[in-house]
């Protein structure tokens, strides 16, 4: 199996455009635990002195980017609970890059999962903004875009979803702008 960031030719750079979006606002020497994280490619990304943490269903194909790598189904039962006992500290920061429109219920996704974080935690992203669904649609069956990544997609958010999520987690959306013509979005949820 494949990681959906290396399917199709536009792919790689979508991802980069991501990864350094969110990479910008990681501060130097935190702990980042990045759920599916891919082949880790946020790690070339990120300032000095972090330590890199990823989870992902689909092992790597190396794992030279990473501290440390779980592989786990993130929406399997006790998915949690398990890396609460696989982390040695809570992480500062948890990035979930293009992958929330996967999950059918972000906003219990984010509680659950929100308790790993330490006290001042944020939760840094991305997501494809609505607008852009026919197009990517369109793209994958070309294979310009992910293909199996367009079949998995649950739902597209927009801002007022993601403000609702973060509600509901019991944060604040503390930042949201979106990027590449409007067709994504980052976002940072604070819990703090």
């Amino acid at each position: 199996m494949t990681h959906q960031e290396t399917e199709g030719v536009l792919s790689p750079w979508v991802r980069d455009l991501r990864l350094k979006r969110v990479a910008a606002l990681i501060p130097p020497g935190s702990t980042v635990l990045d759920f599916a994280c891919g082949d880790g490619f946020l790690r070339q990304h990120l300032p000095p002195g972090c330590t890199y943490l990823g989870i992902d269903r689909v092992a790597p194909t190396t794992v030279t980017p990473f501290h440390r790598f779980l592989s786990l189904d993130l929406q399997s039962e006790g998915a949690t609970e398990q890396i609460a006992e696989w982390l040695d500290e809570p992480p500062g920061i948890i990035t979930s890059i293009a992958f929330l429109e996967h999950i059918s219920d972000p906003g219990a996704f984010l509680t659950d999962f929100r308790s790993l974080l330490d006290r001042q935690g944020r939760w840094l992203g991305t997501t494809p903004h609505p607008r852009g669904r026919r197009l990517h649609d369109s793209l994958s069956r070309l294979y310009l875009c992910s293909r199996s990544g367009a079949q998995e997609h649950e739902d597209f958010l927009d801002r007022s979803d993601l403000e609702r999520i973060a509600i509901a987690s019991g944060g604040t959306l503390s930042r949201h702008e979106t990027f590449l013509f409007g067709l994504n979005q980052l976002f940072e949820i604070f819990y703090g």
